[in-house]
């Protein structure tokens, strides 16, 4: 083959393929095939089985070939790519390798090596070169990592995570940051960052791991996909300030490690960047579709969706003015936190526990005086006296909640709150307990008012 232009591309056989006894990917020089093969698959355990499956499901990489060089015989040694060859030896022939790997993988090896039967690669895609002087610089560009750039620049975390999005798999934390590259405010440094590919995503997708986080935040998780129910402007200024706390360095991974850490971060933000309560709507959308307007559309009475199609206790619509700490935890809980149809027992004892507190609080606030029994029943009957006597509401809008505190077999009767907390044979059903809040919910409007 005199009249051969080197390097040249050609199909090979691999049975005219050959280890390379020198590879440095051995500690000693071999001294013959076996020898080499056996000592590959002893060295790359794992990694080598999970590259045999590789070959074994898709086939040798057309992108990546082969560089060998001329051997004796008509043979070639192989250069780059003695993993790939040690790997397809062992699809042929798995016994070479028993008692050189582990039993595991060894069971693996002869499964894989009975389906790779079926569809054996027979070529393999080579580089020739004319000798090892010749292949030097490209094996050295291959191997010696970046070398400045010219080399195999490896993506970084956020190029891969970009990768796998464009294939229409995008992560949630992916997704918020390219939402809040193009709408937020970060800082040069940040941008720069992003605009590298050296932003740490790791940390970002940790940051939003956390449910509590993403309510704060204002956004949902739904699959992989980023949702909200707020407007774009509401969640924006949060989003932006945990993209850049991340990119600048004032939050690093040490200081969100742990969940009670992620939450303690968040619960820093002062109020006015995080998303508003007023301003959330009932729809939730992905959050590159967020509206552009801050206020939600009102909708009136009569246009108000059915309570039974509703998530949580309390309308997303309705917002009280709490001033008593534990009372306005409980109330949050109840509006968004708890979803009605999974936790049906703990919201029905927090909704017994806020009428009581909202009547207590009421009834201290006004100097109402309790005659009688201080049972719920009596405190919220004193109550709706007071409310009718100063006009708070009509005789007619208390009809309902003076049934609460007389009528024992109503579904939203005081007796029936109390049995869903003492009565263990008793059980609340959601819609019942969303039907009792839509008939009392203007009396917990007035008592908060």
């Amino acid at each position: 083959m005199s009249d051969v232009t080197y390097p040249y591309e050609e199909d090979i056989p691999v049975s005219r393929l050959r280890l390379d006894l020198k590879n440095p990917r051995l500690p000693d020089i071999q001294t013959s095939q076996i020898e080499a093969l056996q000592l590959i698959a002893h060295l790359q355990g794992e990694k080598l089985l999970a590259l045999a499956k590789h070959i074994a499901t898709y086939g040798l990489n057309p992108a990546e070939k082969f560089i060998v060089i001329p051997d004796d015989q008509d043979q070639y040694i192989v250069l780059d790519g003695n993993r790939r060859l040690t790997a397809l030896r062992l699809l042929e022939t798995p016994s070479i390798v028993e008692g050189y790997i582990s039993e595991s993988s060894f069971a693996q090896l002869k499964k894989l090596s009975a389906s790779f039967s079926k569809s054996p690669v027979v070529e393999a895609p080579c580089i020739v070169f004319v000798d090892n002087e010749q292949a030097d610089p490209w094996i050295e560009l291959i191997h010696d990592g970046e070398s400045g750039g010219a080399g195999l620049v490896k993506w970084s975390a956020q190029q891969r995570s970009r990768y796998h999005a464009r294939k229409g798999n995008k992560a949630l934390h992916l997704t918020v940051l390219d939402f809040v590259a193009q709408y937020g405010q970060l800082s040069p440094e940040t941008k720069e960052k992003i605009n590298l590919g050296k932003y740490p995503t790791s940390t970002l997708k940790r940051v939003l791991s956390t449910p509590y986080v993403r309510e704060k935040l204002g956004i949902e998780k739904k699959g992989q996909m980023a949702f909200t129910q707020y407007p774009k402007p509401d969640i924006i200024k949060g989003l932006s300030r945990v993209v850049d706390d991340i990119g600048t360095g004032r939050i690093n991974v040490n200081h969100v490690r742990t969940q009670t850490d992620r939450i303690n971060y968040i619960n820093s933000f002062d109020n006015d960047i995080l998303p508003s309560e007023e301003n959330k709507g009932d729809t939730s959308v992905p959050i590159e579709d967020a509206p552009e307007n801050h206020a939600p559309p009102q909708r009136s009475r009569t246009e108000r969706r059915s309570s039974m199609s509703r998530r949580k206790l309390i309308p997303t619509s309705l917002k009280l003015d709490i001033d008593v700490t534990r009372i306005n935890d409980i109330y949050h809980e109840l509006k968004r936190r708890l979803i009605v149809h999974e936790t049906p027992n703990a919201v029905a004892v927090l909704l017994r526990a806020f009428l009581e507190m909202s009547v207590d609080e009421y009834l201290e606030r006004k100097g109402i005086e309790i005659r009688g029994r201080d049972t719920l029943a009596n405190k919220v009957s004193h109550v709706a006296d007071y409310m009718e006597q100063y006009g708070v509401l009509a005789r007619s809008a208390l009809r309902p909640v003076r049934r609460a505190a007389s009528d024992s077999e109503s579904p939203y009767s005081t007796t029936t709150l109390n049995g869903y907390v003492h009565n263990r044979h008793f059980s609340p059903g959601p819609n019942d307990l969303k039907a009792a809040w839509d008939t009392l919910q203007i009396f917990f409007e007035k008592l908060w008012e």
